[in-house]
């Protein structure tokens, strides 16, 4: 099991404008500047002085975004693509997980599976991209080409439809979308507007796009990496009490023989308090830690965090934090401080 974190930035995080010169641009100019100054009599110190000036002259500023809290989790199993690469799990979606993946060197059409959390925009942005990407591309699957037989996936649901047959794309033709069932109904809500626009289409929902799979307290879900095999479980954690209502996040613990490694997702600090226990069986934390100087109220901070026994905190891989502010501990307290393109393997 390897985890690559994509986006490790809290909800309001932004990312900066950096100076950036092409490096193909230095190739080429900077070594014919130098020979011609060289040539002319020009001494190093001002070979030097020229070529500062002559960089600056060609920087441009190249924008870094801060992406959002998700993470990349591959299993040596057979994927739902066809092909020999690792079996691909997002768990949420980030601000906009079609772009954050590319620093990863992948596109939606490596990605087999989808887990969402909770309907927060910082762990659903991108979903209705993902979902229409994904469904017009006829390779997305080899077991779609041969579904499609080089038809155009609108007319072909459409012709079905016309003549009172099942129109539904197969499900070996869609990425799996997992999640508890109050929360596949809300990632639906949101993304409801964009995702019922097919043309001729009229009865659409997520499984229009997605392979959904409800998870269920208790109930695992199995996945094989390699000869070892891993039982992940949704796990309740309570993000919002706002007023009467509440968010839950779902967060996912991934169990085997020998490890168990814990993703709480968003949560309050020990709410409930059950979480406890999962802390304590667990062998690897990824927690969200709120460094803003003004508490939100709804995720658990760096300082309630230190408060913990020792043993916990070197279990801990702390993100979800503040682009600007990373936590600041020390050295050894917690196992780590996750950034973008982090991996750790289990």
């Amino acid at each position: 099991m390897k985890v690559t974190v994509i986006g490790a930035n809290s909800a309001f995080s932004v990312g900066e404008y950096k100076d950036a010169v092409p490096v193909k641009k230095l190739a080429e100019l900077i070594p014919e500047v130098s020979k011609r100054m060289k040539n002319a009599g020009a001494k190093p110190d001002e070979i030097n002085q020229y070529l500062e000036s002559f960089i600056e002259e060609h920087t441009e500023k190249l924008y870094s975004s801060a992406w959002q809290s998700n993470f990349l989790i591959e299993f040596d199993q057979r994927n739902i693509r066809g092909d020999d690469s690792p079996f691909r799990l997002v768990l949420d979606f980030g601000s906009d997980v079609r772009h954050a993946l590319v620093r990863t060197g992948l596109d939606f059409k490596d990605i087999d599976a989808y887990y969402v959390s909770h309907p927060h925009d910082d762990h659903i942005g991108g979903v209705e991209g993902i979902a229409l990407k994904t469904f017009f591309n006829p390779y997305f699957t080899k077991k779609k080409i041969a579904w499609l037989d080089g038809e155009n996936i609108i007319d072909k649901i459409t012709y079905k439809a016309a003549r009172g047959q099942l129109y539904k794309v197969p499900k070996e033709a869609k990425p799996l979308m997992l999640g508890h069932r109050d929360i596949l109904e809300a990632l639906w809500q949101s993304a409801k507007p964009g995702l019922l626009t097919l043309q001729q289409v009229r009865e659409v929902t997520l499984n229009t796009y997605f392979d959904t799979k409800e998870m269920v307290e208790n109930e695992p879900l199995i996945l094989k990496d390699g000869k070892r095999t891993w039982n992940a479980y949704i796990v309740l954690s309570m993000h919002v009490v706002s007023g009467d209502s509440t968010m839950p996040s779902y967060g996912l613990i991934f169990e085997s023989d020998e490890t168990i490694v814990f993703f709480p997702t968003d949560t309050q600090f020990m709410v409930p308090p059950q979480l406890r226990g999962h802390y304590m069986k667990s062998d690897h934390i990824f927690h969200d830690t709120e460094t803003s100087p003004f508490p939100s109220g709804v995720h658990t901070r760096l300082e309630e965090l230190r408060t913990l026994p020792a043993d916990l905190k070197k279990k801990m891989i702390l993100y979800h934090y503040d682009a600007t502010l990373p936590p600041n501990v020390e050295k050894g307290e917690f196992r780590d401080i996750a950034r973008a393109g982090s991996t750790y393997e289990f």
